[in-house]
């Protein structure tokens, strides 16, 4: 019988096998040994939470492992409950934020801690997460922007047939998608998403020849949707042609200038009325085509306005030209002039 010492010297918790041999008559023999950890130090994150909206599930959700001294995983822990805490400073120690988590416990299995659907409160930068059990060296994430809850804009519109809309997504986690999950008019974007308002996501909707209802749907990674209601039918649009200029420059004696109203939508407009907002100054009509009329689709009528440049009072004078019907909307123009 022959005794051997052996000293090993790791810090890596692992199974080991020990194999003896003899190139004599001896039989050759192996022995299993398991280098176990150390007792439990710190709080380790596997998995960092990361992409957030306010009060929806992080797009990421953490696993926090619990190691000893060396870095190795303390499997023989199956007890310990793990809390993630919100704080304002990156080391963890500062100050809490306004919001807070929420489903924000887990209990350690084998020494891993598992969380689902854990959420934060509000729209908020930055926000850390702090793990936390009992004595041992909390974890600490790296910076966490939570975005406001996502939301579509317009949520409700209504578009003529093939006409066009751009929707906005705002807020959300992470990559927003779009989709048309009802399409009752034959509906297609005619652009991929793309950023705008530079931190928004826009999409553009052009509706199809039928008229009907569709729903234009707003997706964020967290699968957090928003829905605009597009009704497609046929409606009336005023509008002024963009020449002449409403603006005048310096003129002498009265001059006048004659404005188009057009109806750019797809229905007759409901009766017209035009009116100056002020009235009482340099500006005022002549000549009006349009009110107490109504107005087919791509059909016109004018106005025709003038400007006093001789009258006495202030130099420059300024006024609006509002054009209105139900339906058609309301439109503007900016009226300026100078007397020299």
């Amino acid at each position: 019988t022959s005794t051997v010492n052996f000293y090993f010297s790791d810090n890596t918790a692992e199974a080991l096998t020990l194999n003896a041999d003899d190139p004599g008559s001896l039989t050759a023999g192996t022995l299993g040994h398991t280098i176990d950890h150390d007792v439990a130090t710190a709080l380790v994150y596997n998995t960092e939470p990361a992409t957030g909206a306010a009060g929806s599930a992080m797009v990421t959700q953490p696993i926090v492992h619990i190691h000893d001294q060396f870095g190795n995983l303390v499997t023989s822990d199956s007890t310990s409950v793990i809390t993630i805490l919100p704080k304002k400073n990156s080391n963890c120690n500062g100050p809490a934020t306004t919001g807070s988590f929420s489903n924000n416990t887990a209990t350690a299995s084998s020494g891993v801690a598992t969380f689902s659907n854990l959420t934060f409160s509000a729209a908020e930068t930055p926000v850390y997460a702090r793990a936390e059990t009992g004595a041992l060296t909390v974890g600490c994430s790296a910076m966490i922007t939570i975005n406001a809850a996502l939301t579509i804009s317009p949520s409700s519109t209504t578009v003529s047939p093939s006409g066009a809309q751009t929707f906005t997504a705002v807020g959300g986690a992470g990559t927003i998608s779009f989709s048309i999950p009802t399409n009752n008019s034959g509906a297609s974007f005619t652009s991929a998403a793309y950023t705008c308002n530079t931190v928004d996501t826009c999409i553009d909707y052009q509706a199809g020849a039928t008229p009907s209802v569709d729903t234009v749907r707003a997706t964020d990674q967290a699968s957090v949707t928003a829905d605009s209601t597009v009704t497609v039918s046929s409606i009336a649009e005023l509008s002024w042609d963009a020449t002449p200029s409403p603006a005048w420059g310096t003129v002498g004696g009265n001059t006048t200038k004659t404005f188009t109203l057009r109806n750019v939508g797809s229905a007759t407009s409901g009766t017209i009325t035009v009116a100056l907002q002020d009235g009482t100054n340099r500006f005022s009509i002549t000549t009006d085509n349009c009110s107490t009329t109504t107005l087919a689709a791509a059909a016109t009528c004018t106005v025709t306005v003038n400007f006093d440049g001789v009258s006495g009072g202030a130099k420059s004078a300024s006024d609006v030209l509002d054009a209105g019907a139900t339906p058609g909307g309301s439109v503007t123009l900016s009226l300026t002039g100078t007397k020299p």
